[in-house]
This record gives structure tokens, C-alpha cells and sequence, in this order.
């Protein structure tokens, strides 16, 4: 049809209907985002939290891009390698729980360090704890999430101000060998500053070797040779058998209830799930929901005091209770005088059985949820480079009393409450759990329950935060001294008041003031 020759009128009606066709033509043709691409998810995302916010951000991605939270774990565990490997390299070791809605399981991905067979070293877990971890839930391909970290390594990332308070701490930079100095410090020893560009090739070259050739490369493959090879080079002792026993451990985890919820810790050798296991199973021996406040913080200074002993005679191989169960409370609060220091000052963390770490946490849209803690070992593991790796030359393993994922969860309803973690040392243990019994006893929101000044106990010694004024005045009342100690703990956590999946979904996350990381999430 020429639409020339009819007349005005009609050219009018023929051109506007061509026009509606045509842009309905175009709507039509209008690509939908894909699984796997940033904007696949619309509206509520679910929540994250981490340490150091460059792992945040990818974690967010990951779950905009239909990822589960098990993928923004991972994603965020291999990021933190890169950004923060100060405390959290790839080198090193942590411990995961993730919560499945769908099938209403929750698992602990132990892959904490281990040490070589000859000694003098530790063997690099976390590549293979993040995959099995990624097995237990990922729905995006897991190079998909190394790919990021990948790309921070090469292309460089700007300096955190989370990696550059460990960058500023006294005495580091001399604790590094040439190389590693070399990326992170100018010269003369002076830290890059904040927003400086920072490239790790090597450790670009590493990440895309995994993301090719798969995790196992590592462990088995060239790459695993390289590894042996590098560490030979600087004095280490790992071997091609060291690296094809370390296998991270699927296990079950404590479980205690909450009301009618389940809150889970990871037992066995994690040292802080089981150390926050009998702190909680004291709490509620001693009724603490129902004190009044100013009773509380000498409650929960014996419950801490008392469930580091236990944990410190445990490994020592003592014969105690099992943790978080009534026995093992009712055993250790035997003493217990309400008001009073304990007459038994008890155990003390050993030195070394707090090393520094970092946390992350995510919680999907679906409900399913995964708290992760990570830790070098050491700062910068020993402070020697693996040549031509990019890793850290990881030191023997050692008692872990430091690293604190926690998952409250409904499981008849398949819902996640909290997801949260802790790392900074002993405290961790206390800091999260203060956080949690904020939030679901005292029913503060969540940035209300995590700014709380915390407290903490072991052995001789009762810790406060310095604005904890009221709780420091009832405690000398009471016969203890408690000592000035700011900044204990770094707790992530999500927090979803209702639990989801829900028809009006509302979660809220928050990360540590006390530290320098990031929360994001999404609300309809």
C-alpha cells in the first residue's frame, strides 16, 4: 500500500496504526535479562554483609544476577582473597553455614587450616572449601564467581580503607619479604593510601588458572606443582600429597533452640561455634531473658568465662559435656553465685588460638542463607610470598577459637531470621552473640543491637567497651574490675524480623561500625 495516494484522513489513521505496531514490535523484541546477568532479579534481593566492600559489592551482583546465597558466599570468599588478604587469603582457611529453604538442611563447610605433613606450614583450604561450599547450592557455574576476583586482580582495585588499617598497623610492613612489600607498600616501607589502584598479577594468573582448569588444579593439577615448587623455594614443606588430602569436611552443626526457631554454630574443632554454643545453653539456664537488665552483663560475663574453660579443656582432651547441650550448662555453672565473681578464675584463651580473620554473610531472596568466617592464620599468613602464585605461605595450623558464623533459622518453615558472623580476635564469640540476643531477646533493631557496647571474659579478666558506663558501675558493685577495651569484635549480619521467604519480605543488614566493611541489600 502507498500511503501517498490516500487521501489526508486516512494517511493519518495508517501511519499512527504502523507506528503502534512498530512499537510494540520493538517491546516485544526487548531482550530480557538472563540468569547470570546483573538486573536478572528484580525488587527484593535478600541481604549482604562482609568485612571489606569491594566483596559486598560482588556478592550484591551475584544475587541481582539470580545467584543463590551459596554463589554470593563463594564470589565474596574469592574476592576477599584479593582485596583483603591481609587476614582472609586464599591460602588460608575458615568455616561456612549455609541454610537450603527448600530442603531445610543446614550444613558447616569446615575447611579451617591444616599443616603440612613435615610440618613448618600450612596447607591452602579456602579454593577447595569455597567449592565444596558451591556444591551444596550454587546455581550459577562457578567460574562465574571467581571471575570478579579475577578481574580485581588484574585490572586492580582501589585500596579499601578496610585493607589499609591492616596496611597501617606498626610493624608490618618489616614483617613482609621484598615481594609482598613490593604490591602493597611504596618504598622506604610507607602503605599505598586509600584509593590507591593495586594489582596482583600472579594471583590474576592463579584465579583464571582455577576458573579454566577447575579448583581441583590446585590440588592435584599444575597448579598444584607450581604451589609445591613455590613453597620449596622459601623454605616450605608442603607436597603433591599434602595438597590431595586437603579436603575441607562436610558436618552437622550444633543446634539450640530458640523459641521456635533453631539457632546453629559450627562444632567439633571450630572453636568459636562451640565456645557460642555453651554461652547461649548457660544464658538459658540462667534465665536471662527474664532478668532485668542491670542483672544481665554479670550473667553474661560468667557464661563467657565459664564456656571459654570448657572449650580451652576440651582441647586439651578433658572429659566434658558435649557443647551447647543442658548437661554441659548445668555442669558449668556448678559454681555460679549470682552477683559475684566466679571463686575459680578458669582458663584463658592460649596465645595464637585467636588469629585475625574476616566474615561475610548473605541471605537470598528464596530464604536460604550463609554465614562464612575466613582467616590467613596470621596477617599476611607468615609474611613470605609463594613465587609466581600470588598466595602467602600459610603457618602450621593452630587451636581456632576466634571464627563465629551463627544461622537462626525455622526449619518446619524453611525460613531464615538472622545469618550473622564474627571475627577480631576472642571477643568474636561474645559479639556475636550479644548482637543476637539483642535483636531476638531484647528486641532492638538491628542497628540498635550491633553499636551495643560489648563485653567479654576469660580466665582473670572482664573486658568492656568504654561506653558501656551503667554496665561497668553494677560489675565494680558486684566485686569484678573490669577493664577498658574498645573495639571487641566484628560482627556482619542479616536480619529478617518476620523470617523469609515471605509475601512482604524485610530484612535489614548492617556491618560493623567498629570496622570498615559494607552492607547492601534491596527492598521492593
Amino acid at each position: 500500500m502507498i500511503l501517498g495516494r490516500l487521501p489526508r484522513s486516512k494517511r493519518q489513521l495508517y501511519g499512527t496504526l504502523f507506528l503502534a505496531l512498530a512499537v510494540l514490535g520493538g517491546c516485544a523484541e526487548t531482550p530480557k535479562t538472563p540468569v547470570g546477568a546483573t538486573g536478572y532479579v528484580k525488587g527484593f534481593l535478600g541481604g549482604v554483609a562482609a568485612d571489606e566492600p569491594n566483596a559486598a559489592l560482588v556478592m550484591r551482583d551475584i544475587l541481582s544476577a539470580g545467584g543463590t546465597a551459596v554463589d554470593a558466599a563463594v564470589a565474596g570468599g574469592f574476592m576477599l582473597g584479593v582485596t583483603l588478604p591481609s587476614v582472609a587469603g586464599l591460602s588460608g582457611g575458615g568455616v561456612c553455614l549455609s541454610f537450603d529453604s527448600l530442603s531445610k538442611k543446614i550444613d558447616t563447610v569446615n575447611f579451617l587450616p591444616r599443616t603440612a605433613a613435615q610440618g613448618g606450614m600450612g596447607v591452602p583450604m579456602t579454593p577447595r572449601g569455597l567449592a565444596l561450599l558451591h556444591s551444596k547450592g550454587g546455581r550459577l557455574r562457578i567460574e562465574q564467581t571467581i571471575g570478579p576476583a579475577e578481574q580485581a586482580a588484574r585490572l586492580g582495585t582501589p585500596l579499601s580503607r578496610a585493607f589499609a588499617a591492616y596496611l597501617n598497623i606498626p610493624g608490618v610492613a618489616p614483617s613482609l619479604d621484598p615481594q609482598t612489600q613490593a604490591l602493597f607498600f611504596a618504598p622506604g616501607g610507607f602503605p599505598f593510601a586509600e584509593g590507591t589502584p593495586i594489582r596482583q598479577p600472579e594471583l590474576a594468573s592463579l584465579l583464571a588458572r582455577l576458573r579454566l582448569a577447575g579448583i581441583g588444579d590446585l590440588y592435584t593439577g599444575l597448579a598444584a606443582r607450581q604451589l609445591v615448587d613455590a613453597s620449596k623455594s622459601v623454605g616450605g614443606m608442603v607436597t603433591l600429597e599434602d595438597l590431595r588430602a586437603a579436603l575441607p569436611l562436610l558436618e552437622a552443626p550444633l543446634q539450640q533452640a530458640l523459641g521456635p526457631h533453631v539457632i546453629a554454630t559450627p562444632g567439633g574443632a571450630v572453636g568459636g561455634g562451640v565456645i557460642a554454643a555453651d554461652i547461649f545453653a548457660q544464658l538459658q539456664r540462667l534465665g536471662f531473658d527474664k532478668l532485668p537488665p542491670p542483672d544481665r552483663p554479670q550473667r553474661f560475663a560468667e557464661a563467657t568465662r565459664r564456656a571459654v574453660a570448657a572449650f580451652v579443656k576440651r582441647s586439651r582432651g578433658d572429659a566434658i559435656a558435649a557443647p551447647g547441650t543442658e548437661a554441659s550448662a548445668t555442669a558449668l555453672l556448678a559454681d555460679f553465685r549470682p552477683g559475684q565473681p566466679t571463686p575459680d578464675a578458669g582458663l584463658s584463651l592460649p596465645e595464637g588460638s585467636a588469629p585475625p580473620g574476616a566474615s561475610l554473610v548473605a541471605v537470598d531472596q528464596t530464604g536460604s542463607a550463609v554465614a562464612c568466617t575466613f582467616t590467613s592464620g596470621g596477617l599476611f599468613g607468615t609474611g613470605r610470598s609463594l613465587p609466581g602464585t600470588g598466595l602467602m605461605l600459610p603457618p602450621p595450623a593452630t587451636l581456632n577459637a576466634s571464627l563465629t558464623p551463627i544461622l537462626v533459622v525455622n526449619l518446619n518453615a524453611g525460613k531464615t531470621f538472622m545469618a550473622a558472623a564474627a571475627t577480631g580476635g576472642g571477643p568474636a564469640t561474645a559479639a556475636v552473640m550479644q548482637v543476637m540476643s539483642a535483636a531476638f531477646i531484647d528486641q532492638h533493631d538491628l542497628e540498635e543491637a550491633i553499636i551495643r557496647p560489648r563485653q567479654f571474659a576469660e580466665g582473670p579478666y572482664l573486658f568492656l567497651e568504654p561506653d558501656a558506663d551503667d554496665s561497668q558501675e553494677r560489675l565494680k558493685q558486684q566485686g569484678y574490675t573490669p577493664i577498658d577495651a574498645p573495639g571487641m569484635g566484628r560482627v556482619n549480619v542479616v536480619f529478617c524480623p518476620s523470617g523469609i521467604p515471605d509475601q512482604n519480605p524485610r530484612c535489614d543488614q548492617r556491618t560493623d561500625p567498629r570496622g570498615f566493611g559494607l552492607s547492601l541489600g534491596q527492598q521492593r
